[in-house]
């Protein structure tokens, strides 16, 4: 991937929360702090990550809920999800 993106042109910077949420929310903060362009989120939770998330979208930085959606319920705000159905694929199944 950061080969592709520096091919591109593009700086990417992937840190991991490691599966934490309080490390997840710190990860955020940071980005928020160096005012990325955009956020790809993968959280460990998605109702917990959304007073983050919120923050986010007052700073104006477009969020992307990357294998498990966020709920969006509470006001939270998503460019949008990219991952799979679980349920559908496990009717399918």
């Amino acid at each position: 991937a950061k080969k592709t993106a520096e091919e591109l042109g593009v700086t990417l910077d992937i840190q991991s929360g490691r599966n934490d949420m309080s490390g997840e929310i710190s990860v955020i903060q940071q980005f928020v702090a160096q005012k990325m362009d955009a956020i790809l989120v993968s959280p460990s939770n998605s109702t917990a990550i959304v007073p983050i998330i919120q923050q986010v979208n007052q700073a104006g930085i477009p969020v992307f809920a990357v294998n498990l959606p966020i709920d969006t319920s509470t006001g939270a705000q998503v460019v949008t999800y990219v991952g799979v159905d679980d349920f559908t694929f496990g009717q399918k199944q």
